[in-house]
């Protein structure tokens, strides 16, 4: 719905930005992976940490990443599972769960017509890509309001065509297959967040058996 109480209602000239990537099969594979890579650099220590002092705010406990590591820090084992199938589900819940928010994220800003979409070329290296991007976003605040409006809203502008294939590409979506880019069976990454997770999860359980005791001692 329309806006109000923001600074476009007060006057000001507010113009909005999306960066798009102009690859949705590319940007899921760059998604899969640093999902990887925050596992690496210690999400599973730190979820434990903090959930263990008591410093993991409530908001945080639903976050994507936060929710899926304390669920696999709390699940109890099955007899018939071990600890590398626990492990594996939750890759595959994280990575799950953060490639349909970026989908979800995508989709509602299509919808919003008052952002401009601005391409992000996928090939480019990152200084390239950044760059690139800002000399884009530079010449929009540099058109007058009644060019910028042209660009976000005519048929065959750069920000129209975006916003098309984006869409367009979400229909091959489908297609994806998932794969492991660092954490992969029999790798040493693997083998170190594994240990990892099996200490962590070591941890909690500890942490509720102390609980259990201390409550039942007294009553």
């Amino acid at each position: 719905g329309e806006r109000h109480g923001g600074l476009a209602s007060l006057g000001y000239d507010v113009r909005c930005f999306f960066l798009c990537p102009d690859d949705r099969m590319g940007h899921t594979k760059i998604i899969d992976r640093r999902c990887e890579q925050m596992v690496i650099k210690g999400l599973i220590t730190e979820t434990t940490d903090l959930s263990l002092s008591g410093c993991l705010p409530e908001m945080a406990e639903r976050a994507i990443g936060y929710r899926q590591t304390l669920d696999y820090l709390n699940r109890e084992k099955g007899s018939n599972e071990t600890e590398e199938e626990i492990f594996d589900n939750y890759l595959n819940d994280f990575t799950t769960a953060t490639r349909r928010y970026a989908k979800k994220q995508m989709a509602w800003f299509r919808k919003d017509q008052d952002f401009m979409f601005v391409p992000v070329s996928l090939e480019l290296d990152k200084t390239e890509r950044v760059n690139a991007v800002a000399k884009e976003i530079i010449r929009y605040c540099r058109l007058s309001n009644a060019e910028y409006e042209r660009e976000l809203r005519g048929e065959e502008t750069k920000s129209t065509e975006c916003r098309k294939e984006n869409e367009l590409q979400g229909k091959n979506m489908k297609f994806y297959q998932f794969e492991r880019h660092i954490l992969k069976q029999g790798s040493e990454s693997y083998a170190d967040a594994l240990a990892e997770g099996i200490e962590c999860r070591r941890r909690i359980r500890m942490s509720k058996k102390k609980r259990t005791i201390e409550e039942t001692l007294s009553t």
